[in-house]
């Protein structure tokens, strides 16, 4: 049996900190043995990465540079927070403009025009990165609506850089100092308000800037606050760069970027450049630049739900994450749906037996159907988007579909003169939209709806049993129809990894294929929900490794 060659490397670091995105090996003594073309794995052109290229050349083999993707993780990556984005590249690296990269060739030669779908795809990741502010790092707050007090005034905007950083020494930016940018600047814009950003890095006290505070002239503005990126490009009109990856935010934002190294996004036509690259030898509009970087160079992976991603699921899961964290308490899930729901709110289920914290939102006589309408009595797709705002959580857990099959469906058909099938594909349908729109926010759990309780000659004075009893299908009919309305979604919940369907079904039917007995509510036999205490134990054993 043939064995295939293994993606291997010398830093132990690199296969922790990419495990979520490849499988890589550590070149120990074995592989040293063997000496296979085995592809070697570092990181950029540090010292793994140098390594990985000069093992590949001494074994004729090959080697993949890595480095952080363009939209990187929550907080900054000197901290440890989780990645969403990865780069390959096995010519280069997209910062290295002293050779070619697997970047600048996609950028020199894709063809952007036949597809049509990418761009679509990058013009809606640019107006989302625009809309939330998403940046690399994604911890920073956003600038105050106040801070400028220059009304009226052109601002411009210099970037620094972190001291020894890669992309100056392999994007040739240590040909100019930060200095000379600050004077040419403030030369070139006689009239303007000029500020200098000084890198997060620096701010935390990580690393060192590549300009002194005594070089900084006086009248130079200097950001010295860690602030999201976007927020604050929103305030200029022109940006000086050596090779800063805010150069190309300040390119999504419409903004003139001087660039005086060759970062990844110069000399395609875009950029004022102060230095030149034979190699690259096209001209590129932005939304082609961004599709080319962001979207092919790039692999994702959504470290919050543990999956593989593209870039909109990333962005979305961003803007959930910075909602998520102006809330301190976090559940360990939200329950949500008709008053079916209220289960979560028993002690004995969600403390003792799951030993979760769960927060409950019931909204009655919320439906499956009703799902749809936003302006619909109960304003239950309203209340419940709210509350998926509202909250800190983990996963949702919900249910809804009781009220449609027990009650709205046969109602409706009856009134309507619509085929009761017809009326429970729309609640399916509807049901089934409002869950991929719950999936966006969190993995969602949906357990199937409650079998109908009320018996056909059950005789009961109370609101609710007084309004079904208009209902002339019997418990048997009823019961089929929550049947086929649970099996309806279980089926449609297959194709995705986030929408995890319980069924209840076969724990909660008698020889009769009627809810078993022991799901009724002892004390009360006109009760349309379940018993309490036995719907509870039911959950916490089918919910036990679930939640």
């Amino acid at each position: 049996m043939k064995r295939m060659n293994q993606n291997i490397t010398t830093s132990k670091r690199l296969i922790r900190n990419t495990k979520n995105f490849l499988t890589i090996k550590y070149y120990s003594l074995f592989y040293k043995i063997q000496n296979k073309q085995n592809s070697f794995y570092g990181w950029g052109k540090k010292e793994s990465g140098l390594k990985a290229i000069s093992l590949a050349k001494k074994q004729n083999s090959s080697f993949v540079l890595l480095e952080d993707g363009f939209i990187r993780s929550m907080d900054l990556g000197i901290k440890g927070s989780p990645s969403f984005s990865l780069v390959e590249d096995k010519k280069g690296i997209y910062y290295d403009a002293t050779s070619e990269s697997d970047l600048e060739n996609i950028l020199n030669s894709y063809d952007f025009n036949a597809d049509e779908a990418l761009i679509q795809k990058a013009e809606e990741a640019i107006d989302l990165i625009k809309k939330h502010h998403i940046s690399k790092y994604n911890n920073a707050a956003n600038i105050s609506d106040d801070f400028f007090k220059d009304e009226g005034k052109k601002r411009i905007l210099i970037i620094a850089q972190t001291a020894g950083d890669a992309s100056l020494e392999y994007g040739v930016g240590n040909k100019f100092t930060t200095k000379q940018m600050i004077d040419e600047a403030m030369n070139e814009n006689l009239n303007a308000s000029i500020y200098l950003k000084i890198h997060p890095d620096v701010l935390v006290g990580k690393k060192e800037s590549d300009i002194k505070r005594e070089e900084i002239p006086k009248e130079c503005i200097v950001l010295d606050e860690d602030v999201n990126s976007i927020s604050l490009l929103k305030n200029f009109s022109k940006v000086y760069t050596k090779t800063s990856g805010m150069g190309m935010e300040a390119l999504i934002l419409g903004l003139e970027v001087v660039c005086y190294g060759l970062p990844y996004y110069a000399g395609w036509g875009l950029t004022l450049d102060k230095q030149s690259c034979a190699r690259r030898t096209r001209e590129l509009s932005m939304e082609e630049l961004f599709a080319g970087a962001y979207i092919l160079y790039t692999r994702y992976y959504n470290p919050y739900r543990k999956r593989p991603s593209d870039i909109i699921d990333v962005i979305n899961e961003i803007v959930l994450q910075k909602k998520k964290a102006k809330h301190e308490k976090i559940y360990d899930a939200l329950a949500l749906g008709d008053s079916h729901i209220r289960v979560f709110e028993y002690g004995l289920l969600s403390k003792i037996a799951l030993g979760k914290d769960i927060k409950t939102l019931y909204i009655a006589g919320a439906t499956a159907r009703g799902i749809k309408n936003l302006n619909s009595q109960t304003q239950s797709q309203n209340r419940f988007l709210v509350a998926l705002e509202e909250y800190n959580y983990n996963k949702i857990i919900i249910t809804l579909g009781e009220v449609d099959t027990a009650y709205i469906i046969w109602e409706r058909a009856e009134k309507t003169g619509v085929l009761v099938e017809k009326m429970l594909n729309e609640s399916v349908e509807n049901y089934y939209n409002f869950l991929l729109k719950l999936q966006s926010y969190a993995p969602v759990i949906i357990l199937s709806a409650p079998l109908p309780t009320l018996k056909d000659e059950q005789e009961c004075n109370d609101t609710v049993h007084a309004i079904r009893r208009t209902v002339k299908a019997s418990q048997k009919e009823r019961t089929q129809l929550t049947l086929a309305f649970n099996q309806a979604i279980k089926e449609r919940c297959k194709a995705h990894e986030d929408l995890q369907f319980i069924d209840l079904d076969s724990s909660s039917l008698n020889k009769e294929s009627l809810v078993s007995s022991w799901l009724l509510d002892p004390k009360n036999r006109c009760n349309h929900h379940y018993c309490r205490k036995s719907y509870g134990l039911l959950l916490a054993w089918k919910l036990r490794n679930v939640i």
